[in-house]
């Protein structure tokens, strides 16, 4: 039974916006990644100056509170309590922070912070500083719900359709992500995939050029759109996920392996312990063992846990904890 109508502030991100997907024909669901106001283009203007981020992060412009009506307009069919729940990388903004006030005086609402990224990544707001405006925080990763007291919930996937793009090279095995603290890793594993006969489709953002190998299968990017990340994903047999070093979640490769029926290599060794774990799709990158008979036997089947990672369960544990 409906207990809640639920508000889901995101990021603007095709990403997110995919992630959920399945939740865009629910009458008990508004999503928003946005909190630009409907209005003419004058007031847009005047909107956008007052919200640069430049002087919205480290300065506070006063006066936000004239907006908070045009942020989120009630427009459910019935009248069950609100619900709202934020992308933690909002609460960055002392304004955004303030309208959480707002709205619990306004719609005496329930409201829930969702880290979908580790809290130590978050540097210009620290955890204390918005715990107690929420009556449930969630985070990914069981490292930090275990440091700062946090309730564990995995990322969620929607069953999103991405058409086969035969433009793009099949792979054996897939990899993109930013170095960060892993391009030894990454490159360490590309070698030794590659001396075993795997074809590599690796894409790397961040790598300085002092770095770089030029390699084939080997590329350096800029950025990669999701909608591009996917069409690969597509074309794969295997997904590499490295997780950054002091991370024990498992990241969107692990749902995109899931969702498009994909195996799985990952260093994430805690993986072995959570619910979708299954060897048959998933093998684990443990100091220099790579099991290449993994990435290379033929594999077909429809992942089971597919409705397991959907949003709408998200949803169910949140209104379960509240």
């Amino acid at each position: 039974m409906q207990q809640y109508n639920y508000v889901i502030f995101q990021r603007d991100s095709d990403y997110y916006r995919i992630s959920y997907s399945d939740l865009s024909n629910h009458d008990d669901v508004i999503y928003i990644d946005h909190f630009r106001p409907s209005h003419p283009s004058i007031v847009n203007i005047l909107y956008r100056i007052h919200h640069l981020k430049i002087l919205n992060v480290d300065l506070r412009l006063p006066a936000k509170h004239i907006w908070y009506p045009s942020y989120f307009k009630h427009s459910f069919a019935n009248n069950l309590p609100l619900c709202f729940i934020f992308n933690s990388r909002w609460m960055k903004y002392p304004h955004l922070r303030e309208y959480l006030l707002y709205l619990k005086y306004r719609h005496n609402a329930k409201l829930v912070c969702f880290y979908q990224d580790l809290v130590d990544a978050h540097r210009h707001v620290k955890f204390h500083k918005i715990f107690h405006l929420f009556d449930l925080i969630l985070t990914y990763d069981k490292g930090d719900a275990e440091k700062y007291g946090l309730t564990y919930h995995p990322t969620v996937y929607s069953n999103y359709k991405v058409d086969n793009d035969e433009n793009i090279p099949g792979s054996d095995v897939y990899f993109v992500g930013s170095a960060k603290d892993r391009l030894a890793l990454v490159f360490d594993v590309f070698y030794r995939l590659k001396k075993e006969g795997i074809a590599c489709d690796f894409y790397l953002s961040g790598v300085p050029s002092s770095k770089k190998i030029e390699e084939d299968g080997l590329h350096y990017i800029h950025k990669m759109s999701y909608i591009e990340n996917l069409k690969h994903v597509v074309r794969t047999k295997c997904i590499l996920e490295i997780v950054q070093g002091n991370a024990k979640g498992s990241t969107l490769r692990t749902w995109e392996a899931i969702m498009y029926d994909k195996k799985l290599l990952t260093n994430n060794l805690t993986i072995a312990n959570d619910f979708y774990y299954d060897g048959n799709y998933i093998s684990l990158l443990n100091g220099n063992y790579i099991d290449v008979d993994f990435i290379k036997q033929h594999h077909s089947y429809n992942n089971p846990f597919k409705n397991q990672i959907n949003p709408e369960k998200l949803l169910d544990f949140i209104t379960q904890r509240l």
